[in-house]
């Protein structure tokens, strides 16, 4: 009985945290404002946003992928990627999600497992934030607030 308890309650929360409809709302939990200190930032100059991860995550200078305007990788070797790209083109898939987060609206694509997707327009163009995890977080529930925080961070600079 009290197992049955505890399942029903873990469903309820990962439940509560998931993007399962349109419209949402998101605001970074009280975990992630808590080590906000030790996250960094990176500003792209040339497309004007800004971004904020982890610090022990390490840079990659990265070409642009084909198709790409502008890549950024941050990673922690195999564990964790993270990839902002720049686009002219975006296709809005009827089955993609909305989302708010900050000032921007995100079309979030969180079907797959150990993957979020989520992009938003700006000044005609599209960018894309993506996030890869591999054995790295202890909980899906740990994954997605911190790709959360990781949306909730990215600012437009002009």
């Amino acid at each position: 009985m009290l197992a049955q308890f505890f399942a029903k309650a873990q469903t309820d929360v990962s439940a509560s945290i998931d993007i399962r409809f349109q419209g949402l709302e998101v605001t970074p939990s009280t975990f992630m404002e808590s080590s906000q200190d030790k996250w960094q930032s990176y500003e792209n100059t040339n497309y004007h946003y800004k971004i904020k991860f982890p610090g022990q995550w390490v840079s990659s200078n990265t070409d642009p992928v084909i198709g790409d305007l502008s890549t950024y990788v941050r990673f922690l070797g195999n564990k964790i990627n993270l990839k902002v790209s720049v686009r002219n083109k975006f296709d809005t898939n009827a089955n993609l999600r909305t989302a708010k987060f900050g000032d921007n609206s995100f079309y979030i694509d969180n079907n797959k497992v150990f993957f979020n997707s989520a992009t938003t327009q700006h000044n005609k163009l599209f960018y894309t934030i993506e996030l890869k995890e591999n054995n790295y977080f202890s909980n899906n529930i740990e994954f997605t607030g911190t790709f959360f925080h990781i949306l909730q961070s990215f600012k437009f600079t002009k």
